[in-house]
């Protein structure tokens, strides 16, 4: 299933890049339209993830877990642990 996946993650990303470029594929000023929506969609894809951990760890009480980690591991992090923490 993790291979089907990946093809199918690889043809549904190349299929909304080729959507999403400006020189390749619509210089007709009609069919811009679909250029912008898969661009969005494209940025709603890189959203959703970031929003996941968000409710993950703000939302069902586990933001102890970003506080211990970034207090004992974090590095660079601690700025973080200091202001949310």
């Amino acid at each position: 299933m993790a291979f089907a996946g990946t093809v199918l993650g690889v043809i549904f990303g190349f299929v909304l890049a080729l959507l999403a470029s400006k020189n390749l594929l619509f210089t007709s000023p009609y069919l811009r339209p679909i250029g912008i929506f898969s661009k969005g969609l494209i940025a709603f894809f890189r959203t959703v993830p970031d929003l996941v951990w968000a409710i993950i760890f703000v939302g069902s009480g586990w933001s102890w877990v970003f506080c211990w980690y970034t207090r004992y591991y974090g590095g660079h992090n601690r700025v973080l642990w200091a202001i949310f923490c």
